[in-house]
C-alpha cells in the first residue's frame, strides 16, 4: 500500500491532489491469525474406530485443516493411543477345592476373570482347572548313591515329604540323600489326597582300599615328610582296577599306572585314583606330597634307582577310646594293620592304604594293645592304650 507494509499497524501517505494542495491517505493495517489445536487421548481396543474428523481405525497422528472464524488457516492434530487389553493364563492342578481370586473352585473347567488394566482396559486372567482325588506317582530318578543327592517330585505342590523306611533322607522340596546303602521308601502327603510313595534304591560307594606302589618300583615316595623323586618314572597300583588317575601340582600322569615327577622340586602335588561301579557311584583316594630331590634324600648315583621300602607310621590319638587314626607316608605292595593283646593274640585287622588310615577299635576291652603295620618288606609295632 503506497509501498510495502510488513506488519499490522497505521500508515499515512501525503502527496498532492488535481487542485495542487496537500492530499493525506491513512491505511489501518490488521493482520488475522491462523489457529492450531493439539488433542493427545488414549482409548482402549473396544472404542475403534474413533469418531475425530472422520473415522480413525488406528492408533496415529492425523491433522485436519480447515477455516476459522476470521477466514484464516486453522490446523488441528490429534495424537490418538490405543491401550492394550491383556490377559493371562494359568493351569492348575489340585487336590479338592481350590481359591482362586476369591472365589472357591471344587470342580475341574476353564474359568474366567475381568478387571480393569493399568491403562484402563479389559484385563482377562483364565485359570484352567484340574480337580483329582488321588495324588499322581512321584517322578524323577529311583536310586541315589550313598552321599549322592536326587530331587524327586509331584504334579501336586504344597504336599509334605518323608522317609519311611531309613537309608535315605529327603527335605522339605523333595531332594533326597542316600545315607545307607539298601532299599528306601519315600512317601509325599497332601492333606485332603492322601499320600503316595516310591520305592527307591541307595546304592553303595565302592570299597578302594588303597593306593600302593607295585613291588619294583623305580623311586617310590620316601621319607618321613613324603616326596617324589624329580624327574623319574614310578608305578603305584590302584585297588579294585579300571580306576582313574587324576592329579594336581608338578606331577604328570604318562600312562594309567606310570607317573613322572617334573617340573621344580620344591612343587607340591597331590595323587588322587577314582574308582565308579556299575551303578556309577564313586570312590577315591588320594596321597600327597612334595616333589624332590633324591640326591637331597642320601639317594644318588646308581643307587637312586633303589626300592625305598619305609613302612614307619605315625598314629593318635593314643590313649584312644573310639578310633585311630595311623599315617604312612610310603608302601610298596600290600600291607596291613594288625592289633594284638599282651598275648599276642589278634584283635583286629585291616588292609593298609598309603597315606592316612582310620581304624574302628570302639569293641575293644580298655587296656595296652600293640599295633602293628606290616608290608611286604618289614613290620613296625607301636604300643596302644585304649581307654
Amino acid at each position: 500500500w503506497n509501498g510495502s507494509r510488513a506488519a499490522a499497524g497505521t500508515y499515512t501517505f501525503t502527496t498532492t491532489n488535481s487542485q495542487g494542495c496537500d492530499s493525506t491517505a491513512t491505511l489501518n493495517l490488521t493482520v488475522k491469525t491462523n489457529t492450531t489445536s493439539t488433542t493427545n487421548t488414549s482409548i482402549c481396543p473396544s472404542a475403534l474406530p474413533y469418531s475425530w474428523n472422520g473415522s480413525r481405525a488406528a492408533a496415529g497422528t492425523y491433522t485436519f485443516t480447515t477455516t476459522n472464524s476470521q477466514g484464516c488457516d486453522s490446523t488441528a492434530t490429534l495424537n490418538l493411543g490405543v491401550s492394550n487389553t491383556t490377559s493371562s493364563s494359568t493351569t492348575i492342578l489340585n487336590c479338592g477345592s481350590y481359591t482362586w481370586n476369591g472365589t472357591v473352585y471344587t470342580t475341574s473347567g476353564s474359568y474366567n476373570k475381568l478387571f480393569t488394566g493399568i491403562g484402563g482396559c479389559d484385563s482377562v486372567a483364565t485359570l484352567n482347572l484340574t480337580v483329582i482325588s488321588t495324588l499322581p506317582a512321584i517322578s524323577g530318578a529311583s536310586a541315589v548313591c550313598v552321599g549322592s543327592t536326587t530331587t524327586l517330585s509331584n504334579a501336586i505342590s504344597g504336599g509334605v515329604w518323608s522317609s519311611i523306611a531309613g537309608r535315605a533322607a529327603v527335605n522339605a522340596s523333595g531332594i533326597v540323600t542316600g545315607t545307607s546303602g539298601g532299599t528306601a521308601t519315600i512317601k509325599y502327603t497332601v492333606t485332603g489326597c492322601g499320600s503316595v510313595t516310591k520305592s527307591f534304591t541307595v546304592n553303595s560307594l565302592p570299597n578302594v582300599p588303597g593306593i600302593t606302589y607295585a613291588v619294583g618300583t623305580v623311586n617310590p615316595q620316601k621319607g618321613t615328610s613324603g616326596g617324589f623323586c624329580a624327574n623319574k618314572t614310578f608305578t603305584v597300583v590302584g585297588t579294585p582296577s579300571a580306576g582313574v588317575w587324576s592329579k594336581t601340582g608338578v606331577i604328570s600322569v604318562t600312562s594309567p599306572a606310570g607317573l613322572v615327577a617334573t617340573g621344580s622340586v620344591a612343587g607340591a602335588s597331590s595323587l588322587t585314583y577314582t574308582y565308579t561301579n556299575a551303578n556309577g557311584c564313586s570312590s577315591s583316594r588320594s596321597i600327597l606330597g612334595s616333589v624332590v630331590a633324591c640326591a637331597a634324600r642320601g639317594v644318588n648315583g646308581a643307587s637312586s634307582d633303589q626300592l625305598v621300602a619305609n613302612c614307619e607310621f605315625t598314629m593318635y590319638p593314643n590313649p584312644a577310646k573310639s578310633f585311630i587314626s595311623l599315617s604312612v607316608n610310603t608302601l610298596i605292595g600290600a600291607g596291613s594293620i594288625v592289633v594284638t593283646d599282651l598275648y599276642g593274640k589278634q584283635v583286629k585287622t585291616q588292609a593298609l592304604s598309603m597315606g592316612n588310615n582310620t581304624m574302628d577299635i570302639a569293641t575293644l576291652a580298655k587296656g595296652m594293645y600293640m599295633v602293628s603295620v606290616i608290608t611286604n618288606e618289614r613290620k613296625t609295632t607301636q604300643k596302644l592304650v585304649v581307654e
